[in-house]
């Protein structure tokens, strides 16, 4: 089983996502993020239209 880091550990943990300026950094993105294609529409917030719609039509 996995010991997660602690709050203070989590750069040496998952490595320092901050460059400078505050941007990205570019070294660590490449290194970190994987793009991965999806055969569905992928959804990152709620839709609140959606929501109204669904629960207000009855």
């Amino acid at each position: 089983m996995s010991k997660w880091p602690h709050q203070s550990e989590v750069d040496t943990f998952y490595g320092n996502p901050r460059g400078r300026n505050g941007d990205a950094s570019a070294k660590w993105e490449s290194e970190n993020i994987v793009m991965v294609k999806v055969p569905w529409k992928l959804v990152t917030a709620l839709d609140i239209y959606a929501l109204l719609w669904v629960c207000c039509r009855f």
